[in-house]
């Protein structure tokens, strides 16, 4: 958390969640107003300006979503 000149709030936040033995990394961060705070100090998204979310899976299947070079480069010549 970071208080910025103009009062509102820089917040980062991440998330690690082991299913089925692969690690999932959920990383959030944005600016929030004070006002927009309920009072069991959480947000709704939708009052997250400039907000940035990130999710990546760690483990084998995760490396199965990323191509390789080799296929990559034949997919970008011939794409259908």
């Amino acid at each position: 958390l970071k208080v910025l000149e103009n009062g509102n709030y820089f917040v980062y936040g991440h998330n690690e969640v082991l299913i089925d033995g692969e690690k999932r990394l959920v990383t959030i961060s944005g600016v929030i107003r004070p006002y927009d705070i309920a009072r069991d100090n959480t947000i709704s998204s939708k009052y997250i300006s400039d907000s940035k979310i990130s999710y990546l899976s760690v483990g084998s299947i995760g490396q199965t979503n990323h191509k390789k070079d080799g296929s990559q480069a034949v997919e970008n010549e011939f794409p259908f």
